[in-house]
């Protein structure tokens, strides 16, 4: 199973998924500096499978300011719980993050 398809809700206390939460702050802090990609793959508990993602994500990120990763975050998180509340679906997510 992909990162992005990992997603869910973090008040699911049974699940061992990636809450949106936890992806958007995990960018937040590699984005800053404040975390590298083995320890942001140590928080979130990814793997090898997630790496293609994560290579798509870092290679987009690297293309953009400072400021624009920011706020790279915050659409993340916002459009993230837009998706978990049901308000849009997974495909339209994908999209708004520009993740295939």
């Amino acid at each position: 199973m992909t990162l992005i398809d990992r997603l869910t809700d973090a008040d699911d206390e049974t699940s061992k998924e990636v809450a949106i939460s936890e992806i958007a702050a995990g960018l937040f802090l590699n984005t800053q500096g404040l975390a590298t990609r083995a320890q942001l793959k140590t928080i979130l508990g990814l793997d090898s499978t997630d790496d293609p993602q994560l290579d798509e994500i870092a290679t987009f990120l690297g293309t953009l300011t400072t400021n624009e990763q920011l706020i790279f975050s915050l659409r993340v998180f916002f459009a993230g719980v837009l998706w978990e509340t049901g308000r849009i679906s997974l495909a339209q997510f994908k999209t708004t993050i520009g993740i295939t």
